[in-house]
């Protein structure tokens, strides 16, 4: 017989990414998948405790792209759900998130097509 033992969250260790940005979208339009990111302990549980700002940017092999949105959010409940994350030039992209302390995550590929005419213009 063992006595009554209660086992808490870990603190933050590191990040995973729940719902990846997997799609294809045409330049100028927000990912149709934004990702999902939650903060874990050690264990792999939760840290809904954590209130350590998330950053996220944007990874290409060739020049700096801008990521438009709201690319730093604090975790609710231990979550940072992104809404609006755009990214204005055709090519292949990861996303990194990170928070100072804890191990960064980074999303699988997701590629960005040329967007639809947005004017014409006649000389």
């Amino acid at each position: 017989v063992s006595s009554v033992f209660t086992v808490a969250v870990g603190s933050p260790h590191h990040i995973d990414i729940d719902t990846q940005p997997n799609v294809t979208v045409a330049a100028a339009n927000p990912l149709p998948v934004q990702p999902v990111i939650t903060v874990r302990d050690l264990g792999g549980n939760l840290v809904r405790a954590a209130d350590s700002r998330v950053f996220v940017e944007l990874i290409t092999a060739g020049s700096p792209v801008a990521l438009h949105g709201q690319t730093i959010m604090t975790p609710v409940q231990g979550e940072v759900k992104y809404t609006d994350l755009v990214v204005n030039v055709a090519g292949s992209y990861r996303l990194t998130f990170t928070s100072d302390g804890i191990i960064n995550a980074t999303s699988i590929p997701y590629n960005v097509t040329v967007g639809p005419p947005s004017h014409l213009r006649v000389e």
